[in-house]
């Protein structure tokens, strides 16, 4: 599957004294987008059209028709650009992206959210394809190699150590007490939370990395 999007923005101003009906106009009009659309489909997935997409991406561009004019901006998101930014919503939105209270939230739902996390992260690498691992002129490293870095490095090392010890203390849980409660009375649960901070004070610098990779 392919995310790459194009998107045009119209700047459209009446030039000298319109001859013609509004009808020829309107047909001139769907003539171009279906140019544009048959354009982006047949050409999609063609190398050199992926690398002409790059330099002319945020270049201004314009079309003179003698009738009007059409002016702006030419916008191209690459799987790159995409997965860059689904990987960033993924992060910045659950426990590894905000600030978790030394009493407020249940440490299986933040252990659960970052398994989620790093499974939904491995199906954006997958789906995003070979292009994903090209270096791009950001940083250093390929997207595929920052994501897989975030996964391996960051949250596989809590997901390994902290999942089997909660599991086998939650095993001890009482029929009549939340699991808030039974957490509250582990005397590891500050630990964690701990762990959790850090992760995600570790986690900011590629939030913002990986943001900056998509939207540029």
């Amino acid at each position: 599957m392919n995310d790459s999007t194009a998107f045009f923005y119209f700047d459209i101003s009446q030039k000298g004294s319109i001859q013609c009906g509004v009808n020829i106009t309107i047909k001139i009009m769907i003539l171009l987008i279906l140019l544009l659309l048959f354009i982006r489909i047949f050409f999609n997935n063609a190398k050199w059209i992926k690398q002409l997409r790059k330099k002319l991406r945020g270049k201004e561009v314009s079309f003179d028709l003698k009738i009007f004019k059409i002016s702006g901006k030419l916008f191209s998101y690459s799987e790159t650009n995409t997965a860059a930014w689904k990987m960033y919503v993924e992060l910045a939105s659950r426990v590894s992206g905000i600030e978790l209270g030394e009493n407020n939230g249940i440490l299986r739902e933040s252990l659960t959210s970052l398994y989620e996390c790093f499974k939904i992260s491995r199906q954006i690498i997958v789906q995003a394809g070979p292009e994903l691992g090209e270096h791009t002129d950001k940083v250093a490293k390929s997207v595929a190699d920052l994501m897989l870095e975030i996964l391996n490095q960051k949250i596989r090392p809590v997901l390994e150590e902290w999942h089997p010890k909660l599991q086998k203390y939650e095993a001890k849980k009482p029929a009549d007490i939340s699991q808030a409660e039974h957490e509250a009375n582990w005397n590891e649960a500050k630990v964690l939370r701990n762990e959790l901070v850090l992760l995600k004070s570790g986690l900011e610098e590629y939030i913002l990395l990986l943001k900056n990779i998509a939207l540029h």
